[in-house]
């Protein structure tokens, strides 16, 4: 956030700016490999940015939407054990 504090970059591109060092920095520490497609889940806009940043690892993606995290959820539920809730 500096670089447009001190007039090194505008205010626009910042938040992408920002958004794809802490994409690199999250594959970089989980030392990804080339290896079979990853499924990258989320809004569209975030799932685009990590899409970039596999591709030019070498690692090919398949992007599916934020309802696909609510619908694995569910399917998790279903699995638990079921609770009766306490008064």
């Amino acid at each position: 956030r500096t670089l447009s504090l001190f007039a090194r970059m505008d205010a626009g591109p910042l938040a992408s700016y920002l958004s794809g060092l802490v994409i690199g920095e999250e594959l970089r520490a989980q030392d990804v490999q080339a290896a079979a497609r990853v499924t990258v889940i989320g809004s569209p806009s975030l799932t685009a940015r990590y899409a970039l940043a596999f591709d030019r690892l070498g690692i090919p993606t398949h992007r599916m939407g934020a309802e696909a995290s609510w619908a694995g959820l569910h399917a998790l539920s279903h699995h638990l054990p079921h609770r009766t809730p306490s008064p």
